[in-house]
């Protein structure tokens, strides 16, 4: 059974929009390396080899595979006052955080993106690629491949050790989700790093 990807809501836009084609997670347990022909192998629970032999484990399915994207939502108010019957009849509607106004957004409660329920799942992903790698190792296309504003038309120029730059998104990003479990983006770990692109085969609430 593969796994939905969380998605935060500026990582679930760039998704539909297209622009987020990789996504990176942490291995967990994080596997130990081990010296092998001049280079380094991996044991990954009961799993041991390279990257590419570990990769074909990978709990979120296989290349090829459509998996769910979760993100935060909540369910709409229904309007009026409707009687018992239409209450119970009325489909509800669902809301997702990433499309309401970011002005007022945060005024209303919305739910978190792993409570997400099935039948609201809008969007789907078709894995292209499966890898395993240090997080250290992520370059500035890789940054832009997750999904982060792209800075390649400002009018300054931007490099690697600027906050504006996709490596330096990517790793605010990283440090806000993972921070506080000890696991900022300094510390040396293992992700799954997944090729990505939008699906539309799949219709709301259908999960292959």
């Amino acid at each position: 059974m593969s796994r939905a990807l969380i998605l935060p809501d500026w990582a679930a836009l760039a998704v539909r929009e297209g622009r987020k084609t990789e996504h990176r997670v942490l291995m967990n347990p994080q596997p130990r390396m081990y010296e092998a022909g001049g280079g380094f192998g991996l044991v990954w629970g009961k799993k041991c080899g390279s990257p590419d032999r570990i990769a074909r484990h990978c709990p979120f399915g296989k290349v090829g595979d459509v998996i769910p994207v979760k993100e935060a939502w909540r369910i709409a108010e229904k309007s009026g006052l409707p009687t018992l019957d239409e209450y119970l009849t009325q489909p509800r509607r669902c809301l997702y955080y990433a499309d309401d106004n970011p002005r007022y957004r945060d005024k209303d409660t919305w739910e978190s993106a792993e409570s997400l329920p099935p039948e609201f799942v809008r969007t789907h992903v078709r894995i292209t690629a499966i890898g395993v790698e240090l997080l250290q190792d992520i370059r500035w296309q890789d940054a832009i491949a997750e999904g982060v504003h792209d800075p390649r038309r400002a009018k300054v120029r931007i490099d690697e050790a600027d906050p504006r730059s996709p490596v330096a998104q990517f790793r605010a990003y990283w440090n806000e989700k993972y921070t506080k479990r000890g696991l900022g983006f300094d510390v040396r770990q293992f992700v799954w790093k997944l090729g990505i692109t939008l699906d539309t085969t799949a219709s709301l609430g259908e999960s292959q």
